[in-house]
């Protein structure tokens, strides 16, 4: 068996080919080989931990900002603001999610997509 880039003495996971790019055999918990077992899609995977990298850091970043920037109307405290925002605004922003997940896994099943690309 061929063994990994990223950890040479453990073994390469079978799904992890190199075929996608920074693909260098990393997956100690094999979780792509059972996403691979049962029938699932790679790609996706991918393009899933890649967005969810980019909520994480405009996560971090919604706490910082009202620490700098202050707003009147809300709390400096990031958990604090979130249960005074109106009940019209959280559903304006699950619609604009839900529409954004839709057109991303659009995007993502097409045969020539590239996780993370969307141009």
């Amino acid at each position: 068996a061929m063994m990994s880039k990223s950890i040479p003495f453990v073994k390469a996971p079978p799904a992890l080919d190199g075929s996608m790019p920074g693909d260098v055999g990393f997956d100690p918990l094999g979780i792509s080989t059972t996403i691979v077992e049962l029938n699932g899609d790679l790609k996706y995977v991918r393009e899933a931990e890649i967005v969810h990298g980019r909520v994480a850091m405009l996560a971090a970043a919604g706490f910082i900002f009202p620490e700098i920037f202050k707003f009147r109307e809300y709390s400096s405290r990031a958990l604090e603001a979130q249960a005074q925002v109106p009940v019209e605004v959280w559903s304006q922003i699950f619609i604009g999610i839900a529409i954004a997940e839709g057109l991303r896994s659009q995007m993502i099943y097409k045969p020539d997509s590239v996780p993370g690309s969307h141009g």
